[in-house]
């Protein structure tokens, strides 16, 4: 006697949201598409026949809160609090002492990074606001226009070498532009899909709207850090900088900061900036997989 096995919780998938409509060739499709409307599909080692608007699926079960690299967030906080002491203790007074001196007579001040960095951070708000706003009208241009740009921009290169009589350079670019070619070519056709797959992603955003609030909030958060890093960095470096006199009345300065720390300053800064993307990354995809499923 055959006991039928226990099934999981089902649930039916509401009519499709149809964000847009693309026509995709049989070329394109292979055959996908006709061997899934013959396939049976398989729930719990029986064969049951769904209708193709009403496919059953399983949601998943919430994972427990847990943090599974302890020594790794012990690490990173203590690579940020390194940051900011450093920051605090040699940076500030670098900052207030009248600027960092260079080769020549001028002096680089913190005014200036900060005035720098804050505009970078301003165009990035900018363009990526005018991104959102591009990609949700011309989802199809937008991916051509890419394509294109980077062969232009390989044709240009090459030219421009030539015109400097740079051989190897042109051949670099002609080898980029063939390449860029070819991939163009290849992708294509593609292209109306992408575009699908590029218009639903904006939908789910524009759903969750909210969400936009938490990217401009990492933007801000890496501008601060940047400013902090920039300090912390500026003290160190002027913390083990000599200065002396010169016969001419100049004065010289030398810094003799290790090779090693500039090293962990660096992957100091590229660590936190990583964490931060990878945060923004992984609540933009839960916030669009909630609006799926």
């Amino acid at each position: 006697m055959n006991t039928p096995a226990p099934k999981t919780e089902q649930q039916t998938l509401p009519e499709p949201l149809i964000v847009g409509a693309t026509v995709l060739s049989e070329p394109l499709l292979g055959q996908h598409s006709s061997k899934q409307e013959q396939e049976a599909v398989t729930v719990d080692g029986e064969d049951e026949e769904f209708p193709n608007d009403h496919l059953s699926w399983t949601r998943g079960e919430k994972q427990p809160s847990t943090c599974r690299d302890g020594f790794w967030v012990i690490l990173f906080l203590g690579q940020f609090v390194a940051i900011a002491a450093l920051a605090i203790v040699w940076g500030i007074p670098a900052a207030t002492s009248g600027g960092w001196p260079t080769d020549d007579e001028n002096h680089l001040y913190y005014s200036d990074f900060a005035f720098l960095i804050l505009w970078t951070a301003l165009g990035a708000s900018a363009i990526s606001s005018l991104a959102m706003l591009v990609m949700t009208h011309y989802a199809d241009l937008l991916i051509q226009i890419s394509i294109c740009f980077n062969i232009a921009a390989s044709l240009v290169f090459s030219v421009l070498c030539l015109v400097q009589l740079n051989v190897g350079g042109a051949m670099v670019g002609l080898l980029f532009f063939t390449v860029g070619l070819c991939y163009a070519r290849a992708v294509w056709p593609l292209i109306p899909w992408a575009a699908s797959n590029l218009v639903t992603a904006v939908a789910a955003i524009q759903t969750n709207i909210g969400i936009t609030l938490v990217g401009f909030g990492m933007v801000v958060l890496t501008l601060g850090f940047t400013l902090l890093w920039v300090l912390a960095f500026a003290g160190a470096y002027m913390h083990t900088t000599v200065c002396s006199g010169a016969e001419d009345g100049q004065q010289q300065c030398e810094s003799h900061i290790n090779g090693i720390v500039v090293a962990l300053f660096l992957l100091a800064f590229y660590w936190t900036m990583q964490v931060i993307k990878n945060v923004l990354h992984v609540t933009v995809a839960g916030v669009v997989g909630t609006w799926w499923f």
